[in-house]
């Protein structure tokens, strides 16, 4: 399919790079910087957590990029003609010569029909469609719950922090 630079969509994993890169720096900041300023006892739970829930989001990510969308297979008992004939036309698709499902869409990225198909998600660089469904919303969820968690923390940190501000004093070589 071609879109307004007349070129064809492909796909790309740029996005995926880009996600793995920022997730790791942002768990890098938390584990390093935020995390180390909680208490003693709260510090090693919240470092546990941080890093179990790390692996969910990456183990989440994985099984959404690599699970089949629900790709519609050709049929290769009868020629593409033949069914043109005996099938109503809007039924099949042309470019991967399939008869589709009702709720079938044909991907101009992916450049496949997918069953029940959602969206192409750029971020996983996948097609979200009936067979991916439910691993896609387990990575949305998990990785929410990743962002408050951080959020959390990090709120928590900073109050730590303020409150003991006054026990820091300046050392005259330095202010």
């Amino acid at each position: 399919m071609l879109r307004v630079p007349l070129t064809p969509l492909t796909k790309n994993h740029n996005t995926q790079t880009l996600f793995l890169v920022l997730f790791g720096i942002i768990h890098s900041l938390n584990t390093l910087i935020i995390l180390p300023t909680l208490e003693v006892e709260l510090s090693f739970y919240s470092q546990f957590g941080n890093t179990i829930s790390t692996i969910l989001v990456f183990l989440a990510f994985t099984y959404a990029s690599c699970k089949n969308p629900g790709n519609l297979k050709p049929l290769t008992d009868r020629p593409f003609i033949e069914l043109l004939r005996d099938i109503n036309p809007a039924d099949l698709c042309p470019d991967c010569k399939v008869i589709r499902s009702p709720r079938s869409q044909h991907c101009a990225i992916c450049n496949q029909c997918v069953e029940r198909f959602d969206h192409h998600c750029p971020w996983i660089n996948n097609c979200v469609g009936i067979k991916n469904h439910n691993s896609f919303l387990v990575f949305l969820i998990v990785i929410w719950t990743k962002i408050v968690a951080t959020m959390y923390f990090s709120t928590i940190s900073m109050v730590f922090f303020i409150a003991k501000m006054d026990d820091f004093e300046c050392q005259e070589e330095f202010c």
